[in-house]
């Protein structure tokens, strides 16, 4: 029998066999194909006695090559999905813990950090002195060797600065 007559009369089956496990068009015409040159390749060097065998046989261990690759593709894959699920479900455990205001109020004090590092350093050490350890303007004054009006002055510029830049952010509070 010559190789058109073969290819003509075992292709479809090489084909339908092959998609009747991988339920793949072009993944089993490929198959087929192979197959094919397999058995070209084979008559080359030897005679085959049992064409339908030898083609079903090589069908067979390609379509099951491709289901393991197929395999191996959606494991990595569910993998893949089970870590995003993973991460998924612990920002949403980390979002159902959280406290707005305290983020808010982070957000804030940072935001009035950097703003108060745009002042002079004088009127920065003013500011942290009265806001954040609570010292009234007499003591600054005596610390710093600065009159109580100048203590005033610098608390005064750093307020209206922060009145300014804050303003933006006043719809966070109603």
């Amino acid at each position: 029998m010559d190789f058109d007559t073969i290819y003509t009369t075992y292709y479809l089956h090489c084909y339908m066999y092959a998609r009747s496990y991988l339920r793949d068009d072009e993944q089993a015409k490929d198959i087929a194909s192979e197959a094919m040159v397999a058995l070209w390749e084979a008559l080359q060097t030897q005679e085959i006695y049992h064409v339908r065998s030898f083609l079903m046989t090589t069908v067979k261990n390609k379509s099951l090559n491709q289901l393991r690759e197929e395999r191996k593709r959606l494991s990595r894959e569910q993998e893949m999905l089970d870590d995003s699920l993973c991460e998924l479900d612990f920002r949403i455990s980390s979002l159902n813990t959280s406290v707005p205001e305290e983020v808010i109020a982070e957000d804030m004090r940072e935001f009035v950090r950097k703003v108060l590092e745009t002042l002079p350093p004088q009127t920065q050490r003013v500011f942290y002195l009265r806001r954040y350890e609570g010292k009234n303007i007499k003591e600054i004054a005596a610390e710093m060797g600065i009159s109580i009006k100048g203590v005033d002055y610098h608390v005064t510029k750093a307020m209206k600065l922060l009145r300014k830049r804050l303003k933006d952010y006043l719809y966070m509070f109603f």
